[in-house]
Parts: structure tokens; sequence; C-alpha cells
């Protein structure tokens, strides 16, 4: 983050500062700010009062911002604006006199101001209902128990409760709240507190996979040995590959964007389903298998041609993980990373591979108040609901539902046959493949075999 300072921290912690953080260096990107200034926040709703103004830009000595009894709306109106103030300071604009009312400068600050906040609104419309921060005199203690009674009026259990221990340190640091400072009870009350705001208001992100889901591609990337090439694993084989002894990945082809622009098809039906959530406002990104191309632009003209609109996506490379872990270990850690920057309480996945759709729903024991939706991808692009986890267990299923082969209609005694027959079928990939499974385990094979 380019935030350099942040003194006099609001104690204890109400959300305020993770959010003006984030707001800073968002303001910093859209002024081209290389740094931002030295900031200062203060409490006190006195000092506004005395100096006339709940904001001050002073060269060599920053910003200070006065939030005390205010929405954090308005606090972050008051921020841009002096931020544009720091901005036209490092240009040489900023006059002795700029600050009188209807100054070039001080019109300026105001309309670029005013630009920042509606942007900002239209990303985090949630803030408006944000409560208003309260002055330092104002704030009340926490104690565990303060935490438990919010929980019970939320019908959340606590004692013990493995899902709320990983909440907890998820949201706080630390497993269990006699742990916490004050610092660590505010952020799990703020979290409580917005719980039904966030459920309410759905914030989407959408997850495609790239080779197999929305193109086909005849790259290959090669296994060396010895520096030989041993084998060339097209995308899902790779997806699914384990080096042996002495082995390594070539992705040379996997790099080039020109071959990826001229050889890549697109799946219709899932550019389609692309596009249309790109029209939507969801939050969408694409997770790959794929390191960095060589070439940033052409991969990105792939898409482009088909009128996919790449710059509402961003583009994850699992490939860039040096990490010897599986592919679905790398993309659930991006998707990991995704989650704790964000309050997503919808996240759907779109993949061919179901080690990855795997991965991906097991997320729901790390995030319990988080709905997954996995969907498997087949050749033509056709989906298939894989799993999705929108109970509010750990393990995302009820206490009475049925197996997983039973509620797609697998008998318990089947035989050999008939479940060579179902997977070999036109029954849904998810059938077929829990067919398969139960067939090589009765085979004493490993279920991928």
């Amino acid at each position: 983050m380019k935030f350099l300072e942040l003194t006099e921290k609001p104690r204890p912690d109400d959300g305020s500062e993770s959010i003006i953080k984030a707001f800073v260096d968002f303001t910093s990107q859209k002024l081209g700010l290389a740094e931002p200034p030295e900031i200062k926040l203060h409490r006190n709703p006195k000092m506004a009062s005395q100096r006339r103004s709940f904001g001050a830009y002073t060269p060599g000595a920053g910003i200070e911002i006065n939030i005390g009894n205010r929405h954090i709306m308005d606090v972050l109106r008051t921020l841009a604006h002096e931020m544009v103030h720091f901005k036209q300071f490092v240009t040489g604009e900023l006059k002795p006199d700029s600050g009188r009312d209807g100054s070039d400068q001080e019109n300026e600050a105001n309309a670029k101001a005013a630009v920042v906040m509606r942007l900002w609104a239209k990303m985090n419309p949630e803030l408006f209902q944000h409560a208003t921060i309260l002055a330092e005199s104002q704030k009340k203690r926490l104690t565990p128990k303060s935490i438990h009674k919010i929980a019970d009026k939320k019908g959340i259990k606590w004692d013990d409760e493995p899902a709320f221990l990983k909440l907890t340190r998820r949201v706080a640091g630390h497993r269990y709240l006699d742990d916490l400072d004050q610092d660590g009870l505010f952020k799990m009350k703020n979290y409580l507190d917005r719980l039904d705001e966030q459920q309410r208001s759905v914030n989407k992100l959408v997850i495609f996979d790239i080779d197999d889901t929305l193109v086909h591609t005849n790259t290959r990337v090669k296994v060396v040995r010895n520096n030989k090439v041993v084998k060339q694993l097209n995308s899902h084989e790779f997806t699914h590959y384990k080096l042996g002894p002495g082995e390594q990945f070539d992705f040379g082809a996997f790099r080039n964007a020109r071959e990826f622009f001229d050889n890549a098809k697109p799946i219709v039906p899932m550019i389609q389903q692309l596009r249309d959530d790109i029209a939507t406002g969801n939050k969408v990104v694409m997770i790959t298998a794929r390191a960095d191309f060589d070439d940033r632009d052409t991969f990105l003209n792939t898409f482009k041609q088909w009128q996919v609109d790449m710059g509402k996506v961003h583009v994850y490379r699992a490939g860039n993980d040096t990490r010897s872990i599986a592919i679905d270990e790398k993309k659930a850690a991006i998707i990991r990373n995704l989650m704790d920057q964000n309050n997503f309480n919808k996240v759907i996945m779109y993949d061919d591979s179901i080690p990855n759709l795997d991965s991906f729903v097991n997320l729901k024991k790390v995030y319990p108040h988080t709905k997954f939706y996995a969907w498997h991808v087949d050749h033509d692009g056709e989906t298939s609901e894989y799993q999705r986890t929108d109970e509010n267990f750990a393990d995302g299923r009820n206490p009475q539902d049925k197996g997983d082969s039973a509620r797609h209609g697998i008998p318990k005694k089947a035989s050999l046959s008939s479940l060579d027959k179902i997977t070999h079928s036109n029954a849904s990939p998810r059938k077929k493949q829990l067919a398969h499974w139960q067939a090589n385990m009765r085979r004493g094979r490993n279920k991928n075999d």
C-alpha cells in the first residue's frame, strides 16, 4: 500500500481506519500520486469548531482531518479535497492564497474530490449505511461478553464453535475473544454489526478459469527431466499432473501471448456468461493456471475481440506461485486473498477441473457466512451445478442431507456394471464422476485412476 503513516489511530478500532486507508490508496491512484502525504486523524469534535474546518493541508506537515461524530463518507470527502491540495503542492500549483473561496485551486479541489467520491461510492455503496464515527469520549469499553450478546442476537453460535473461532481469528487475529485487546474486540463488533447489512446487500464475486472453461487451445506444457522433454501436457492434464523426481515444467509455450491470440477458440456459451456477469456489475476475475504472458496487451486483445470488457476484469495467474503445491491449492490461495480483502457474501466459480472446484467449495470452512456456488464446465461450455454451500454450516451441509451419491440417484449397492454404465452415459458430470469413483474404489484403485 502507498499509505505512509496514520498517526493518532482511532482507538478502539470501529472499522473506520481500514476504510480510510483503502480510500487514501484509491485516491492516490486516481490523482496520480506516487506517495500520499502524512495524515493525522483527530476524534475531538471541539477541534473542528475551534478551527472552523474539518480538515486542512499544510505543506511540510501533511493533512489533518477531524473524524469525530462524522459519517465516514463525509470524512472521505474532506480527505479527498485535502489530497487534491497536496497534489497541487507537488505540481507547484498551490499558492499562499489558494485556500480562499473561489480560487482556482479551491474550485479544482471541490471538483476533483466530487469525482473521486462518485467513483468510490459506486464501488462501495454499503458505506452509506455505515454508522457515524464516534468521538473518543463516547466510546464504551468492550468485553468478550459484549461480543457474545451481539452474536446471540444474530443467532450465531459462539461457545467453542469451530466456525466462530475461525471467524474470530480471520477478523481479529486470534481464535478466542479472551485473547483480544480493545482493537480486536471492536473489529469483531464492527464485523457482526454489519453482517445483516452484508447479507441484505449481495456483494458477489464471480471467478472464471480460462483454459477449457472460456477458451480451447492446443498449447502444451513440457515436462523436462535431465534436459529432455519426457511429456507434453494440455491444460487439463497440467492441472492434475504431479512432478516426479527430477522433473520440472517448461512453460515457454504457455507464456506465448501471440500463440494464445492466434489459436484460442472461444467457448461461446461461457464467453457470453462472462459478458453477462460483467454487464451486471459483479466483481469478475479470471484465475488461470498459467503464469505471466510475455505480452499483456496481446493476451487481453484475445478477449477484447469477442467484445469482453477486459477493463473490468482482473486476471490472476496461479502459475506465478512458485510453491511446490497443486494448482487447485494455488487457486484457493488467490481466492482467500480476495475474500480477506473484501466482504463478499456470494462467490461463484466456473471451472472445468474437479479438484479446483473441490478446493473452492472447501473454503466454506474458512468463510462460514459466505455462500459458495461451484459450476462445472464441460467441453462444449455446458454448465452443471457441481455443488453449492448456501447453508450456515462450516462444511456447507445440513445434518439431515443425503450423501452426494444418494442426491444424484446412485444406489448404495449398485453393481460394478451399472456404475460403469452411468460413467459412460449422458448423466450429469457430477453423477458420472461419483459413479466412476465408486467403481474404482470397489476395484481397489485410487478414485481418480
